[in-house]
């Protein structure tokens, strides 16, 4: 598709090429880390949900809004906790989910907002994206909180 760009120092219009047709979300980054956080909850750091045109789609403000990214985060202990944004335009992908350069959206302040209790083990992570009334499963990445205390006397007895 091409739009023509009237905006500018130049009235001449210019020609912007998007790719919002090949949009789609792909896979979680393999690697998210979960912490404490104010010593009760835990947050995690680098939820990357990555796709294809991302980037385009953001930059040319064509993403099909509304856009719902929800989140399936499952405790050690099983318990379930589903964070849950609605970007209803451009602005919206600032507050809650930036968009990086390598077509991908990340989680502001790694889901802190939430509250989710803080439990040691294994966490997985798993997203459904909600697109022109179609929802695509993202399957579960995992990744482990370790116990400080737990790890620190762990690794004392090994030495």
């Amino acid at each position: 598709m091409k739009v023509e760009n009237f905006c500018g120092a130049s009235p001449t219009p210019k020609s912007i090429t998007i790719a919002s047709s090949n949009l789609t979300f792909t896979n979680l980054w393999g690697y998210p880390r979960p912490k404490e956080f104010n010593c009760d909850y835990v947050e995690f750091d680098s939820v990357l949900l990555y796709g294809t045109s991302l980037t385009e789609a953001y930059t040319s403000d064509t993403f099909p809004y509304p856009l719902t990214v929800k989140y399936v985060i499952t405790a050690p202990s099983g318990a379930v906790y589903t964070p849950t944004y609605t970007i209803n335009n451009k602005s919206d992908f600032y507050l809650y989910l930036p968009v990086g350069t390598r077509d991908d959206l990340g989680v502001e302040n790694g889901f802190r907002e939430h509250r989710i209790p803080k439990e040691y083990g294994e966490w997985k992570i798993a997203a459904e994206v909600e697109m022109c009334g179609t929802t695509t499963a993202i399957p579960a990445v995992t990744a482990t909180l370790y116990n400080p205390i737990e790890k620190r006397l762990c690794c004392a007895s090994s030495r």
